[in-house]
C-alpha cells in the first residue's frame, strides 16, 4: 500500500523531534543540585614594600624625654634611638608595623598619626605591652593617611636592647625621614590621643573593608 505524501510528511517531522529531544536530554537534575560558582575573595595586595629600622633602649626608666623634643635631639647622640618619623607619601591599600628585639623585658608598637608642627591632637594605634616577641599590627583601613607618623616603642623592665620596627606598605608610597626626629614638640603643648583599633598582621579580609 502506498502511503500518500501529504500523512507521511507529519510522521516523520514529529520522530525527527523526538529523537533530537532524546539526544539532546541528558541525566535528570537531582533535587538541590547547584553548579559550583567560585566565590570571589578580597583582592589581592600587591607586594610589601619593608622599611626596617634599628633602635636601641638604653634603660626604660629614662625613655620619656626620647620621645620629646628639643631633649631627644640631645639623646640621640648617646645611642637613645626609640622612634622615627615616617612619611606615608601616597596612601597604601595596607600598613603594618612589626617589632623584633634581644633580650628580655617588654615592649609596645606606639603609632601617632597626623603628626605635625602646631597640632597637639593625634589618632593612636598601639598593640599591648608585653613580652610578646615579636609583635607586630595592621592599621585599620579606614585610618590610614598621607603624612608625617611616629612610629615609636615604648619599654618596661629593658636595659640595653637592641630592636627593629619596620613599616610594611602594600602598595602606596613613603620613606623614612631621616634628617627630622619623631618627638612631640614642646612648643606644641599638651598633647592628646585618640586610641583606635588595630587590626592582626596578614589580615587580607580586613584590609579589604575599605575597598
Amino acid at each position: 500500500m502506498v502511503v500518500p505524501m501529504a500523512r507521511t510528511v507529519p510522521f516523520l517531522l514529529a520522530a525527527t523531534m523526538v529523537w533530537a529531544g532524546c539526544l539532546g536530554a541528558g541525566a535528570p537534575a537531582k533535587v538541590g543540585e547547584v553548579d559550583d560558582v567560585a566565590e570571589e575573595g578580597p583582592p589581592a595586595l600587591p607586594e610589601p614594600q619593608l622599611f626596617p629600622w634599628s633602635g636601641h633602649v638604653i634603660v626604660s626608666e629614662l625613655e620619656g624625654p626620647t620621645h620629646q623634643r628639643p631633649t631627644e635631639d640631645v639623646l640621640w647622640e648617646a645611642n637613645f634611638h626609640e622612634g622615627i618619623l615616617f612619611d606615608v607619601q601616597e596612601v597604601p591599600h595596607a600598613l603594618e608595623v612589626s617589632l623584633e628585639w634581644t633580650g628580655g623585658g617588654q615592649f609596645m608598637i606606639m603609632l601617632h598619626s597626623h603628626k605635625a608642627t602646631g597640632t597637639n591632637v593625634y589618632v593612636e594605634h598601639i598593640t599591648p605591652l608585653d613580652a610578646t616577641n615579636p609583635k607586630c599590627l595592621r592599621v585599620p583601613t579606614e585610618d590610614i593617611t598621607s603624612g608625617h607618623w611616629q612610629v615609636m616603642v615604648h619599654s618596661r623592665g629593658v636595659r640595653n636592647a637592641d630592636f627593629t620596627l619596620q613599616v610594611a606598605l602594600f602598595g602606596g608610597a613613603g620613606a623614612i625621614v631621616m634628617d627630622e626626629r619623631h618627638g612631640h614638640r614642646r612648643e606644641d603643648g599638651q598633647f592628646q590621643v585618640d586610641e583606635h583599633e588595630i587590626w592582626p598582621c596578614g589580615a587580607a579580609d580586613e584590609a579589604s573593608k575599605g575597598s
